[in-house]
């Protein structure tokens, strides 16, 4: 499953995009234009021979003030939108965070089906939205994996059984690997754009019928009224001219979406499942809620049932072509659905689960990244399902709570030494919530004979209940995760990781983050920060002759560079140079994550130290990682 592929695919949709859009404002230029032209020479009739058709100057005017006010529109939505993130989307669509620690049996289920896809796909989890309504559908929202979010609908966690839901689940994770929410929310903003002109005419016409039923007899002239509805036909035509070409990309995404849903999950009978039972239940994949119907491109299956969705302008292709495409064997037929037996039926089997303990009912796939390093060719790759069942209960439980969560973050940093761990101990208690610090000591004697390849899981599944902090929480809490970091004067490679990971995945949840331009399409452009990179990995794991497995990779890459030595090499400059990689293209991180991923197996072992460097690496580049379990795990804390 290479994500970079189809990273790249989506960037190169999105230029597209950006071309039809403004071959659309373009189009709309003219149509106001000619409403003007129509508008004046309606108050104007006997004028005609003195009104040419074309002129230059008032084109400019109005060509000039309709795209002030189109891309004024545009740029001022997607702003609001990544100020936002998507957890604005979410809410924007009628949805409520289901709390990390929830009690609710199904709500309980849904977090635990997210929480192993995400650690199988090598990423943070996302917090989940639940809409109240009675359709089956679900969305990912976000400009990145830092600040997606998912949200699942009250219907489809009632009728999906547990394979069912991850199938639509995985599906939806596939579009923010493949980085189409942030093509989407783009989407979004750039529609809202053309829309405006069409609002106006409408204002026009309310404050029109407003001065007729006050009985103002003044009125406005009839041209203003010709105008006004030129105007909405004009925005309307432009909207559906803009949404005919977002359909038919994002029917297409939805087919990669399935396609890499079923590799995900290796159950195509999961998501072939939950889409038979959209075709055979009476509410399908509706949704309500006004704010939905705009960004109906960003749901798992139509939102609206009219005949525009089954044409040009469906942003889903039909339920039956992507039930064939799963299920070659489907007959087409799709029987009603008995809603309150099926509810039943999905209800006890969550109970039996949770009761159970059980994680994972299907084999997720963990090798996702560039295909070197895959649960086929490397035992030490782990389930997901798992893994997360070798974390004692009561720690996984601890990661749901804001409060616990943090205090799991502090005990992973405290260090072995005494000494040392005495001094961060202090500092926690003079600085750290007095509740937290409580808190402290019962999970670090929960963590006693945890084995360190859980370190990075329980990272991952604490993030959900971080991002509820409040700003001065979260200020606070990566406040004392840097001291702790600094206690001891030593960066090591776990500390590291583990700050990446926060920094990277917490801040956008607490400011708005820039998105990185795509700046360097070229591994040249990026020579010294590669460089760095590979030397970092080949001088500190277990490679016994890394200078010449640094001029091996050089060549690969068509670097002209020296090797580097292990002295002066740092995490902080590591940390830089991987900053520079932000805003490189897909392909370039494809080429340094394959370079890496050579660095680490070339020895024909991973150790546990280079596993969670090529995770920081990973996550760096925007890219998944798969679960390791090594043959041979140390004990934390010793």
């Amino acid at each position: 499953m290479n994500f970079f592929h189809h990273q790249a695919l989506a960037r190169k949709q999105t230029r597209l995009l950006i071309v039809a859009y403004m071959l659309t404002v373009l189009a709309v230029i003219m149509g106001v234009y000619v409403a003007c032209y129509a508008a004046i020479l309606w108050s104007n009739p006997d004028n005609y021979e003195n009104m040419p058709f074309w002129n230059s100057i008032w084109l400019a005017y109005v060509g000039g003030v309709t795209a002030l006010i189109i891309l004024s529109g545009s740029i001022y939505k997607i702003w609001e939108l990544r100020r936002g993130g998507g957890a604005g989307v979410a809410e924007m669509f009628g949805g409520k965070r289901v709390p990390p620690n929830t009690e609710d049996l199904l709500q309980r289920r849904l977090l635990n089906v997210v929480e192993e896809m995400a650690i199988a796909s090598g990423m943070p989890v996302p917090p989940v939205y639940l809409l109240p309504e009675n359709g089956i559908n679900a969305f990912a929202a976000g400009f990145s994996s830092s600040d997606a979010v998912l949200g699942v609908t009250q219907g489809a966690i009632d009728l999906l059984n547990r394979d069912q839901l991850q199938g639509v689940l995985g599906h939806e994770f596939s579009h923010i690997l493949n980085a189409d929410i942030a093509m989407n929310m783009r989407l979004m903003g750039s529609l809202h754009g053309i829309t405006l002109l069409g609002d106006a005419g409408w204002l026009v016409l309310r404050s029109m019928g407003g001065r007729r039923h006050s009985g103002d007899k003044g009125g406005a002239h009839p041209a203003v009224f010709i105008l006004a509805v030129i105007l909405i036909i004009v925005s309307g035509i432009g909207s559906l001219a803009a949404g005919a070409i977002k359909a038919a990309i994002s029917r297409q995404r939805e087919f990669l979406a399935d396609a890499s849903a079923v590799q995900f999950t290796r159950n195509p009978d999961g998501l072939a499942g939950a889409l038979k039972i959209i075709g055979g239940y009476a509410s399908s994949s509706s949704v309500t809620h006004a704010g939905a119907a705009p960004a109906s491109f960003m749901f798992f299956g139509n939102v609206l049932r009219s005949p525009l969705d089954y044409a040009w302008f469906s942003t889903h292709p039909a339920v039956t072509l992507r039930i064939q495409r799963l299920d070659p064997s489907f007959d087409g037929s799709l029987p009603p659905m008995n809603v309150p037996q099926r509810a039943r039926m999905v209800a006890n089997e969550a109970s039996l689960g949770l009761s159970l303990g059980l994680i994972g009912a299907a084999d997720l796939a963990t090798g996702v990244t560039m295909g070197r390093l895959s649960a086929s060719e490397h035992p030490e790759m782990a389930n997901a399902a798992e893994l997360i069942n070798d974390i004692p209960l009561q720690i996984r439980n601890f990661s749901h709570d804001p409060c616990l969560a943090r205090a799991l973050v502090y005990a992973l940093l405290l260090c072995r030494e005494k000494d040392v761990r005495a001094k961060q101990i202090q500092w926690l208690e003079k600085h750290a919530e007095q509740g937290v610090f409580r808190d402290l000591m019962d999970v670090y004697a929960q963590m006693k004979g945890l084995k360190s390849h859980l370190r990075i899981p329980i990272l991952d599944m604490c993030m959900p209940a971080l991002k509820s902090l409040s700003k001065p929480q979260y200020h606070r809490f990566i406040s004392n995760v840097q001291a702790l970091i600094r206690a001891d004067g030593h960066y090591s490679g776990f500390e590291f990781v583990l700050q990446q990971i926060l920094l990277r995945h917490l801040a956008p949840a607490f400011s708005t983050v820039a998105m990185p331009r795509n700046k360097y399409r070229d591994m040249s452009m990026l020579t010294e920060s590669a460089v760095y990179v590979v030397a970092f990995l080949a001088c500190t794991g277990g490679n016994k002759h890394p200078q010449d497995l640094q001029r091996r990779i050089f060549y690969q890459l068509g670097l002209d560079a020296e090797p580097l030595d292990a002295e002066g090499l740092n995490f902080t400059a590591l940390g830089k140079a991987l900053q520079q990689f932000e805003e490189a293209s897909p392909e370039v991180n494809a080429m340094l994550l394959q370079a890496c991923e050579f660095c680490v197996l070339e020895d024909g072992q991973v150790l546990q130290s280079e596993y969670e460097l090529l995770r920081a690496i990973a996550d760096a580049l925007g890219h998944p990682m798969p679960l390791l379990k090594p043959r041979e795990s140390a004990v934390f804390p010793q």
